[in-house]
């Protein structure tokens, strides 16, 4: 079964510290946009306006527990009518509606996950409902491991490949974070090629 927007919540990753980075990356600007900016835009032209957790007004429920505390919040936050999470990190300047779109359209699973560079991207995934549980065991396991709860899940991989033959050819861009001053020189250079 695929699913569309509709049942669909979604939230940003806006947590932490930014120690590496050096000021708060939600409010850096790439191109014409804060990192804020841009993935709020994504995720509402493509899914449904977002929330934004880790900050206020919306803290996370577990401080000092990493993105698996944000995702705990968000999960706790859906609204009654949505079944699913679609989740993204702040520090995705690059994130693309495309991208976001096969996310949303991909079949029924706990959790639809990118898998690029030989990697899984967790925090730019759909994530059903019935995954909260078992994200805050994990965390109350003194976990703080996103992949810790992945590997008790039905996880469905979307492989770059599956990405073109739906149209989205910005993989890597898309999926690309921030999290030192010199990762943002080289993105806005490379999408100003």
């Amino acid at each position: 079964m695929q699913t569309s927007a509709r049942g669909i919540a979604s939230a940003i990753l806006a947590g932490g510290g930014s120690l590496r980075f050096g000021e708060d990356k939600a409010f850096a600007r790439a191109q014409d946009s804060t990192f804020l900016e841009h993935v709020c835009a994504v995720l509402t032209s493509a899914c449904n306006p977002p929330i934004v957790v880790g900050r206020p007004p919306i803290p996370d429920l577990r401080s000092g527990v990493g993105p698996l505390g944000g995702l705990e919040t968000a999960l706790t936050l859906l609204p009654e009518d949505a079944d699913y999470l679609l989740l993204a990190a702040v520090d995705m300047p690059g994130l693309s509606a495309s991208l976001v779109r096969c996310l949303v359209a991909a079949a029924d699973a706990d959790v639809v996950v990118p898998f690029y560079n030989d990697r899984l991207h967790p925090l730019c995934a759909r994530w059903h409902k019935r995954a909260l549980p078992v994200v805050s065991k994990t965390l109350d396991q003194g976990k703080r491991s996103v992949h810790a709860v992945l590997d008790q899940l039905e996880v469905i991989r979307i492989t770059e490949d599956e990405f073109l033959r739906s149209g989205v050819h910005d993989v890597g861009r898309a999926l690309a974070n921030i999290n030192i001053p010199s990762d943002l020189h080289f993105f806005v250079s490379e999408r100003r090629t």
